[in-house]
C-alpha cells in the first residue's frame, strides 16, 4: 500500500500523519550533514532495523495463531509488508557502508506468548507499534545527526504512526487530546 493510499484511505485518522510528516521534515532540514556522527547514527538504525525484524516475526505468529478474523489477518498482512519494506530500506543502507544486514529471520517479541485472544494480540501490536513510533519520536528528534538517516527516519516515521492510530481506533481508544495528544503519549506511555 502507498503511502498516499493509507492518508485516502484514512480520512480524519489522516491528521496525525499529516503533523508527523511536518515534524518530520523540519527534523530533516536541521540535520546537520557536516559534522554528524553517521557511525552512531548507523547503530542507531542497525537498533530499528532489528525491532522492524521482530515486528515482521511477531505479526507473522499472530497471523499464524489463527485468532485474527479475516479481516485483521489482513490488516497484519499489511502491516508486515510495510515493515518488511522498512527493513529492506535500512539494509540497503547498511550495506552501502559495508554494514551487515539485519535479518528478518528470527523469533516475534516474548510478548506473543501471552497472547491468547485476537483482542490480546491487537493490543500486543498496538504495543509494538508505539514502540517503534516513539523511538523514531525520539531518535529523530534528539539524535539522529546524519542527513540521510534523519531523511529514512523521517519517511518511515507517519507510517509506524499511522499504524498506531489504526490500532488505538480498533480498539476503541480514540485520542481525547487529537492530534497533540499522540506526540504526548510518547512520554506518558499508552
Amino acid at each position: 500500500m502507498q503511502r498516499r493510499d493509507l492518508l485516502k484511505g484514512a480520512g480524519l485518522a489522516a491528521l496525525p500523519l499529516l503533523g508527523a510528516n511536518l515534524i518530520s521534515c523540519e527534523s530533516v532540514n536541521d540535520a546537520n550533514t557536516a559534522n554528524g556522527n553517521w557511525t552512531d547514527d548507523y547503530k542507531i538504525m542497525k537498533e530499528i532495523a532489528q525491532i522492524e525484524a521482530v515486528a515482521i516475526n511477531t505479526y507473522q505468529a499472530a497471523i499464524d495463531s489463527g485468532l485474527l478474523t479475516p479481516q485483521n489477518s489482513a490488516v497484519a498482512v499489511l502491516f508486515k509488508s510495510h515493515h518488511t519494506d522498512h527493513l529492506d530500506a535500512y539494509n540497503e543502507a547498511l550495506l552501502d557502508k559495508d554494514w551487515a544486514p539485519v535479518s528478518s529471520a528470527g523469533d516475534p517479541d516474548a510478548r506473543i506468548s501471552s497472547v491468547v485472544s485476537e483482542l490480546d494480540a491487537l493490543k500486543l501490536a498496538l504495543q509494538l507499534e508505539f514502540e517503534a513510533a516513539s523511538f523514531y519520536y525520539q531518535k529523530i528528534t534528539q539524535d539522529i545527526t546524519t542527513q540521510k538517516v534523519r531523511m529514512l527516519f523521517a519517511n518511515i516515521f507517519p507510517m509506524e504512526m499511522g499504524h498506531v492510530v489504526t490500532f488505538k481506533s480498533a480498539l476503541g481508544l480514540n485520542d481525547p487530546n487529537g492530534v497533540t495528544g499522540l506526540f504526548e503519549d510518547f512520554s506518558n506511555g499508552l
